[in-house]
C-alpha cells in the first residue's frame, strides 16, 4: 500500500508542477525517453540501481547524461528518488502520470481491434458513441489481429473491453461446464 502512496504522490506532484509550468507533453516525453535509455543502456539502469555507487555519483550521472535532453522537472525527480532510495518507483510514477494526463485530457485514444479493417462508418459510429459517453474528443486507431474470431476488442487507456467472438465462446464453454459440475 505504502508503493501505490508515494507512486500516486510523485505523480501527482509532477503533473501538478507540469500544469502549472505548461509543459506536460515535454514531460511525458522525457519520462518516456528516460525509459528508453534504460532500456538502451542497461548500464544506466544498473548505475541508477545498485547501491554500490554513491548518491552523489548517481547525481552527478544524471545531471551530465540527462540535463540538456530532458525536462528538468524530471531531472528533479530523479534526485529526490535517488535521495529517498526510491528509484525503482520511476516506472510506476511515469504510467500513473499518463494516468493523470489521459483523466485532465479533452481527448482520449482508443484502440480497436478486429479481425478486418473496420470501414469509415463503422470507425466513425465507435467514435460517436465513445465521444458521447465519455464526453472526450476520441482519437480512434483500428489494429487487425487474425486471432479474432470475429467481433472487436476496444482498448481505453489501461482498460480494455472485449466484445470478442472468441471471448464470448470462452464464457460460454466456462458456464457450460460450471453448470454440468453443478448437475452432478
Amino acid at each position: 500500500m505504502a508503493h501505490n502512496t508515494h507512486v500516486n504522490k510523485y505523480a501527482k506532484a509532477l503533473f501538478n508542477t507540469s500544469l502549472e509550468n505548461n509543459s506536460l507533453i515535454d514531460v511525458k516525453q522525457s519520462l518516456i525517453s528516460v525509459v528508453k535509455i534504460g532500456k538502451t543502456v542497461p548500464e544506466f539502469n544498473h548505475v541508477l540501481l545498485t547501491k554500490s555507487t554513491s548518491t552523489s555519483n548517481k547525481k552527478n550521472i544524471l545531471s551530465n547524461i540527462l540535463n540538456e535532453h530532458i525536462n528538468p522537472l524530471v531531472t528533479e525527480l530523479l534526485i529526490i528518488l535517488i535521495d529517498n532510495d526510491q528509484i525503482q518507483l520511476f516506472t510506476d510514477i511515469m504510467n500513473k502520470y499518463n494516468q493523470l494526463m489521459n483523466l485532465s485530457s479533452k481527448e482520449l485514444d482508443v484502440l480497436i481491434t478486429s479481425k478486418a479493417a473496420l470501414s469509415l462508418d463503422e470507425l466513425n459510429s465507435v467514435k460517436e458513441d465513445l465521444s458521447l459517453k465519455l464526453n472526450k474528443q476520441i482519437n480512434i486507431k483500428n489494429n487487425i489481429d487474425d486471432s479474432i474470431i470475429g467481433g472487436i476488442k476496444l482498448r481505453i487507456g489501461n482498460t480494455i473491453i472485449d466484445n470478442s467472438l472468441s471471448k464470448k465462446l470462452m464464457k460460454l464453454k466456462n458456464n457450460l461446464k460450471n453448470n454440468h459440475a453443478n448437475m452432478e
